[in-house]
């Protein structure tokens, strides 16, 4: 029998730099901009979870030419819009469920194809 898998617990962030925000800005008063948080291949990371429970739950890979290994250099305005959508899903996922035990016949209908996938 096969069993239902759930999906990492929310919220999911869009990690664009490795540091926190207050840590951010603390490092742009001082002059320092931070390396982004991409991989070589210039694939951004989503993180979810909180505490200890924080691990990663995907990556999003730039569509943009750029050169091997300088990925994380690379600009991919594509590649952050995807990567904000997927860390929305755990909203997104508790709205729509939300609306659908408010008694939402299109938010069930929506809700039941997103049950599917999962």
């Amino acid at each position: 029998m096969k069993t239902k898998a759930e999906p990492t617990s929310g919220p999911w962030e869009f990690v664009t730099y490795g540091v926190t925000t207050s840590q951010l800005e603390m490092m742009r008063r001082a002059g320092i901009e931070p390396a982004r948080a991409l991989t070589n291949e210039g694939q951004a990371s989503i993180m979810g979870g909180l505490g200890d429970d924080r691990r990663l739950v995907a990556r999003v890979e730039c569509q943009a030419d750029y050169k091997r290994g300088q990925g994380h250099t690379a600009k991919c305005a594509e590649r952050d819009a995807n990567a904000r959508l997927i860390a929305a899903a755990p909203i997104l996922y508790a709205y729509v469920k939300a609306r659908t035990e408010a008694g939402d016949p299109e938010a069930a209908r929506i809700l039941d194809g997103l049950e599917a996938q999962l």
